[in-house]
């Protein structure tokens, strides 16, 4: 076989080989993201100029993970507001006022990861008007919790709101 033979081989098994589908394989060391699943919010604190207030039974919140995306909806407040026909206009924008919810795309490192949001129930903070620069989040396990850590955004002055989450899948 001649060089020229042994050179179109390979070649063509290099041309064949880039055509192939790619797959998402991750090799041995490569880093995978833990943020991803879906986690129930189990403990929230505040902590602000006049102290912390921590809450080891919240109201429900959920975040959702994907390699990119994420979703959270929480009532950050100490109580759900129960429907009633009878509620006063009072009555809803004290519920609305007591609900989060936002999607979009987050980037992360080993300690942070900043949101993006495309959608939210704040105008606000969704394209065109919020800021570029998103929300950041610190980010740690302790033992099975992935705790949150938001300062600026929503946290108090010179504060900060730390979730404590559960791993549902």
């Amino acid at each position: 076989m001649t060089f020229r033979n042994l050179f179109v081989i390979g070649v063509t098994i290099v041309g064949l080989n880039a055509c192939r589908p790619v797959e998402r394989v991750e090799s041995q060391g490569s880093i995978q993201n833990p943020l991803v699943g879906a986690w129930l919010i189990i403990a929230t604190s505040v902590t602000g100029p006049t102290g912390t207030t921590i809450n080891e039974n919240p109201q429900p919140g959920l975040y959702i993970f994907t390699d990119r995306h994420f979703s959270n909806m929480l009532i950050p407040g100490p109580e759900r507001l129960p429907f009633r026909p009878d509620r006063t206009d009072e009555d809803r924008l004290a519920a609305y006022d007591n609900f989060i919810a936002d999607a979009g795309t987050y980037e992360f490192t080993e300690s942070t990861f900043t949101v993006q949001n495309i959608i939210a129930k704040v105008p606000n903070v969704m394209p065109p008007h919020r800021s570029t620069k998103g929300l950041t989040y610190r980010w740690h396990f302790e033992g099975d919790s992935l705790i949150l850590t938001l300062e600026g955004g929503w946290a108090p002055p010179n504060g900060e709101i730390t979730y404590r989450l559960q791993r549902l899948e």
